[in-house]
């Protein structure tokens, strides 16, 4: 098992590259710090060439910026693709995660399965193959109802990776948004076979205080007792990050 910590939520602007809390999240004893894709397509490629020299993650999240709709056209797609997965392999990414809520939803002038079939067409036709250049694989995220139209559960996303049945595309779980979803944990426990990242937070997007709320300890004590050992991040805002890792290390110990 591998402990990280999410930036995005913790930044100000949020999504920002931050290299003081990527450093406190190194102090603090974690494994890595999961950055957003996002927050580095400003750099330069002499920022990115020099942040390579001391920073490396296995994960990042934030695939796509809110300004591109992946529904309006792959040539866009493609060149943010082609620019952005070089810069996350040369970080020492190997996971993506798709969560991207405002670009992955769908506009109200077309309907759920237009969109179902452009999602699943998109990703085995493009972003999965380029992904898969890199040496990347991208996990989809199921998103809390009120963040996006389209893929909200844990069973939406089992559905959609079986489907598009691609080697470089595979599934996350988000406690998060399964716990504002009200889903049953049962799902969590039939996905894990393709589950290959886990993000937790406590309601408000909080880091635990005097343990995990029962829902939290619920899904991970199901990650536990199936054998899960892949990486798991806080994905909160900012707070006493050494406590909180104790906290998830005790947990997955006892």
């Amino acid at each position: 098992m591998r402990y990280g910590f999410c930036t995005g939520f913790a930044t100000s602007p949020l999504f920002a590259f931050c290299p003081e809390l990527i450093r406190s999240v190194a102090d603090s004893g974690y494994d890595y710090a999961e950055l957003p894709l996002i927050c580095l397509e400003d750099l330069e490629e002499g920022d990115i060439e020099l942040l390579s020299s001391w920073f490396s993650s296995p994960v990042m999240c934030n695939l796509f910026p809110g300004r591109l709709s992946l529904y309006s056209g792959r040539k866009p797609i493609e060149e943010y693709l082609s620019k952005m997965l070089p810069r996350a392999s040369r970080l020492g990414a190997r996971y993506i995660v798709f969560g991207s809520g405002k670009a992955r939803s769908y506009p109200d002038t077309m309907s759920f399965s237009s969109a179902y079939h452009i999602l699943c067409d998109l990703i085995s036709g493009t972003i999965a193959p380029i992904a898969e250049a890199y040496g990347i694989k991208i996990l989809i995220e199921p998103l809390s109802y009120g963040e996006c139209n389209i893929i909200n559960t844990v069973e939406d996303g089992y559905n959609l990776v079986r489907e598009v049945s691609h080697p470089s595309f595979s599934l996350m779980a988000d406690i998060f948004h399964m716990m504002n979803n009200e889903e049953d944990l049962g799902m969590l426990e039939k996905a894990l076979p393709y589950i290959k990242h886990v993000h937790i937070a406590e309601k408000g997007r909080a880091l635990p205080r005097d343990g995990f709320s029962a829902y939290v300890s619920s899904a991970l004590s199901i990650l536990k007792a199936e054998g899960y050992d892949g990486n798991i991040s806080y994905e909160t805002a900012d707070g006493d990050l050494e406590d909180a890792l104790m906290a998830l290390r005790n947990f997955f110990k006892c």
